[in-house]
């Protein structure tokens, strides 16, 4: 992943967006301007790492990382016969170590920062609605206008049942299971209290 730079870019064009789409919020009583100045500030920040960032594509350069990353996923691949330099650097001390992986995931970070924030985004930009299902099931039509990134649900700890969740542009259907994994999969008949936001980015 970190060798694709359009990633980088998506992350960086969709996170700019979410800024021009804050700033026109400056002003709007009904958003905490606390609120949306740290979040506005943390986008900026996240962007500017991503374009300042530009070596981020090192450590998929690095040949010996990438030689353990292929023969990882064969039988036997990383034995200390085949790549004893990887087991060589295992008998490191930790701290030599730390120092090493402390390099790699710099190069990382803004990636993963930039990822987190989206995500942060898009999940805390749906109204959560409560909702019941009965006999364990709930549909929901959808207006032809709206976009739907994200649909989430949060249900109580002892709510003793599951759900699955299909459908597509114009319908979203939800089924609930019972929790139990000792038995097969069955369909809860019970009212299921739950809520759920359908989240989509500005």
């Amino acid at each position: 992943m970190v060798e694709r730079r359009d990633l980088i870019v998506d992350l960086t064009n969709g996170l700019e967006k979410q800024i021009v789409s804050m700033q026109s919020l400056i002003g709007n009583p009904n958003i905490s301007p606390q609120v949306l100045s740290k979040t506005l500030e943390k986008t900026k920040e996240s962007v500017d790492m991503l374009r300042n960032k530009t070596d981020s594509l090192s450590i998929g350069k690095d040949e010996w990382l990438m030689s353990i990353k292929k023969r990882s996923g064969l039988t036997g691949g990383p034995c200390g016969f085949d790549i004893p330099s990887y087991h060589y650097w295992l008998n490191k001390s930790l701290e030599e170590r730390n120092q090493d992986f402390n390099l790699w995931l710099s190069h990382l970070l803004p990636m993963y920062k930039a990822i987190k924030l989206t995500l942060h985004l898009l999940r805390s930009s749906g109204a959560e609605s409560d909702l019941v299902a009965e006999h364990g099931v709930y549909q929901q039509p959808i207006a032809q206008d709206r976009k739907i990134q994200l649909l989430k649900i949060s249900m109580p700890d002892d709510a003793g049942c599951y759900p699955e969740v299909s459908g597509n542009k114009y319908i979203i259907n939800i089924l609930f299971y019972m929790s139990s994994h000792l038995e097969k999969k069955k369909a809860s008949n019970a009212r299921v209290h739950f809520k759920m936001a359908m989240c989509n980015l500005m």
